[in-house]
C-alpha cells in the first residue's frame, strides 16, 4: 500500500481556492447576518417611521388616512430597496472575504 502526501502532489491549483473559500466563510457569514439585521430593521422601521413618526411631526404625506394600501406600498418599497442594497453588498462581501 502506497501512502500519498496531503494534499496530493500537483493539486495545489485546486486545493488553494477550496481552502481560501472555506476560511472566508465565517467572515462572509458574519457579514450576511449583519446585513440581514440591517435589512429587517430597514423594512420594518422605515414604514413605521413614515406612517407613525412623520404625522406626529406635522408632515402629512398621505391624504387617504394611512390605510392598508399605504402600509403595503411602504413595506414593498422598503423591501425592494433592502433587496437591492443586500445584493450589492453580498457580491462585494464575497469578493472582499476571499484572500488576495
Amino acid at each position: 500500500m502506497r501512502c500519498s502526501a496531503l494534499p496530493p502532489t500537483g493539486s495545489l491549483g485546486v486545493t488553494y481556492p477550496v481552502v481560501a473559500v472555506a476560511l472566508s466563510l465565517p467572515y462572509l457569514g458574519a457579514f450576511l447576518a449583519a446585513l440581514a439585521l440591517v435589512s429587517v430593521v430597514y423594512v420594518v422601521g422605515g414604514p413605521v417611521v413614515a406612517a407613525v413618526g412623520l404625522p406626529r411631526l406635522g408632515v402629512d404625506w398621505d391624504s387617504n388616512g394611512y390605510d392598508g394600501a399605504t402600509w403595503l406600498i411602504l413595506v414593498a418599497t422598503s423591501a425592494w430597496y433592502a433587496a437591492i442594497f443586500a445584493v450589492r453588498f453580498l457580491v462585494f462581501s464575497v469578493f472582499a472575504a476571499l484572500p488576495t
